[in-house]
C-alpha cells in the first residue's frame, strides 16, 4: 500500500491547482519528493527513509519546494499544510538498498549459489561503490576471498569460475590446415573458460600460451 501511494503521488503533474488537492501523509509527501530528486543518483529498487523533527503535522497538501544532500542525508524542505502558512522543516533521510548478503561464510573456491545468500536492508552510505547489488551478479560465480556471513560482497571477491588450475595435466590441442596435434601438458596457473593460460609441453618442455577449453583441454595459440 505504501508503495503504491509513493508511485501515486509521483504521476501526480507538478503544481496542481489547490483546490485539487488532497491531504497525504506528509511522510509520502517527503519521500516521493525526495525520491524524484535524488533518483538519478539511487541504485534500482533503493527506498528513501525519513527522521523527521518532532511535531510536524502528519498530514500536507504539498511540497513547495526541496534542498536536498545525499552526501550527507540532510533536507530542508516549505511544505503546504492544511491550514495555515506555508511551514519550514528540516529533517534527515538515507537511501535503503536490499543487496545480497552470504547466509554462511563462503571461503575461496567455492561456487556461490542462491541457497548461500540472503537480503539485507542497509544505508546506501555503509556500502562501498564495488558492493554488489543484484543475485545475478554472483550466482555461478567463483568465491575468490573469503566472503563473511552477513556482509556485503565486493565485486573484487568474485570470479569466473576456474576450468584449469595450476599443477592440473592438460591436453594440448594444435590445428591447422586440418591437421589437428595434441600433447600433454601441465597447467602452470589458473584460468576460466576462455582465458589464456601458460602450460608446459611435457614431452619438449617448452611452454606455451593457450586458450582454455572445457574437460582439461587447451588450444594452442596461432
Amino acid at each position: 500500500m505504501r508503495r503504491w501511494l509513493l508511485a501515486l503521488i509521483l504521476a501526480l503533474p507538478g503544481a496542481p491547482l489547490h483546490a485539487e488537492l488532497s491531504p497525504a501523509p506528509l511522510e509520502i509527501l517527503l519521500e516521493a519528493a525526495l525520491t524524484e530528486a535524488a533518483g538519478p543518483a539511487l541504485p534500482a529498487g533503493a527506498a528513501i527513509e525519513l527522521i523527521l523533527p518532532e511535531g510536524v503535522p502528519d498530514l500536507a497538501l504539498r511540497v513547495i519546494s526541496l534542498r536536498e544532500d545525499l552526501s550527507n542525508g540532510r533536507f530542508a524542505a516549505v511544505v503546504e499544510p492544511q491550514n495555515g502558512a506555508p511551514l519550514t522543516l528540516a529533517g534527515r533521510f538515507q537511501a535503503m538498498v536490499d543487496v545480497p548478503v552470504p547466509a554462511r561464510s563462503l571461503s575461496p573456491g567455492e561456487m556461490a549459489r542462491a541457497e548461500d545468500f540472503t537480503h539485507r536492508r542497509l544505508p546506501l552510505h555503509a556500502l562501498s561503490a564495488t558492493s554488489v547489488l543484484a543475485m545475478e551478479e554472483i550466482r555461478g560465480r567463483e568465491v575468490r576471498r573469503l566472503l563473511p556471513e552477513g556482509r556485503p560482497v565486493p565485486a573484487s571477491s568474485l570470479r569466473a569460475p576456474r576450468v584449469i588450475r595450476r599443477g592440473d595435466r592438460l591436453e594440448l590441442i594444435y590445428t591447422a590446415r586440418g591437421l589437428r596435434v595434441t600433447a600433454a601438458a601441465r597447467a602452470l596457473e589458473d584460468a576460466a573458460l576462455g582465458a589464456t593460460l601458460r602450460v608446459q609441453n611435457l614431452s619438449s618442455g617448452k611452454i606455451v600460451t593457450g586458450q582454455a577449453l572445457t574437460d582439461g583441454r587447451v588450444e594452442i595459440d596461432r
